[in-house]
């Protein structure tokens, strides 16, 4: 009996110090945050370049009198950023400084920790609940210097030949975010069931998405490319496809220059409420030369034969494509 006892003593008193060995190693996603310190929480919901007068910190409740701006800080995501402020070699804040710095609007990148497996997620570009993040402003408390954008400056140099070109990303969102009819459900088990259960947590094919397309239905869009250069590579066309029936579908892909789309890309096949990628190289040719426009459909000819319905979405459509540089005397 003594014996048995030593041992179950003995177990416990382990168990107790891997749980807190394991404890004191486990990552919650607050390790960033000084608890001495004040945060002020800014809410950016577009890309861009954003300022911070002395005057807005003011109202805001920052005590820009006391604080040495060379110490402030800005954290996005846990991460400190790099920023930008105007006047702060004196080391205070005077009415005509400002804090300058990049912000982004929120996307799908946390998203993917709600997903099961995280590969599930169907795409990155529109966040499932917020289109906004936060980003914190505070200064610190130990005399050391927040993190600083580099700057640099050369003098004007001449005859420089300009870059041809450069890649241009045109990303083009057919997502209705106040519509829910936008919203694909996900897997149906048992699959290719007309009906069925489905996971608790979020699933293959489950996301924001386009609206619905059904069978035979032409989906068309004119696209736009600015100041292409046709001289260079060709354009990569991607399409982002969902599923939003219990169906196999089969999915024509079209381009050309005119209004109607009519040279056939590619035919893609996918099943039930997945999702599928496409990724196509298409020619200049299929861009008209008077307004660089090109018309981009899609159309559902069914899974099988004699299949009567079929339903599907598309996310987004994006162009990578060669485009002249051109800031417009800016």
């Amino acid at each position: 009996m003594r014996v048995r006892s030593a041992v179950t003593i003995s177990f416990l008193l382990f168990s107790f110090v891997s749980h807190t060995v394991q404890s004191q190693t486990q990552r919650y996603g607050n390790e960033w945050i000084n608890l001495q310190q004040t945060y002020f929480k800014i809410p950016v919901a577009k890309n861009g370049i954003y300022r911070i007068t002395t005057s807005e910190l003011r109202q805001a409740g920052f005590p820009v009198s006391t604080v040495n701006p060379t110490a402030v800080q800005l954290f996005f995501r846990g991460q400190e950023q790099a920023i930008y402020i105007q006047g702060e070699s004196d080391n205070r804040f005077d009415d005509a400084d400002f804090i300058e710095f990049y912000g982004e609007g929120n996307d799908g990148t946390q998203d993917s920790l709600l997903y099961i497996p995280h590969s599930a997620q169907p795409h990155k570009i529109y966040n499932l609940y917020s289109d906004t993040t936060a980003y914190f402003i505070t200064w610190r408390l130990d005399g050391q210097a927040g993190k600083r954008m580099d700057f640099y400056q050369e003098s004007n140099t001449s005859n420089l030949s300009p870059e041809a070109y450069h890649r241009e990303n045109l990303l083009i969102s057919n997502i209705a975010s106040n519509n829910f009819i936008g919203m694909s459900e996900g897997l149906m088990y048992p699959l290719g069931a007309s009906g069925g259960a489905q996971h608790s947590y979020y699933d293959f094919g489950e996301g924001w998405t386009g609206p619905e397309i059904g069978i035979n239905k032409l989906n068309q869009r004119r696209i736009e490319l600015e100041n292409p250069v046709r001289t260079a590579f060709k354009p990569q066309l991607e399409l982002h496809l969902m599923g939003r029936d219990h169906r196999q579908h089969f999915i024509e892909i079209k381009v050309g220059s005119s209004l109607t789309a009519n040279r056939l890309v590619d035919t893609v096949r996918f099943s039930y409420q997945n999702a599928l990628l496409v990724q196509r190289e298409i020619a200049f040719s299929d861009v008209s030369l008077d307004s660089n426009r090109i018309s981009v459909a899609t159309i559902s000819r069914g899974g099988f034969p004699n299949q009567p319905d079929d339903v599907y979405s598309l996310t987004y459509y994006r162009l990578r494509y060669p485009q002249r540089l051109d800031l417009l005397n800016k």
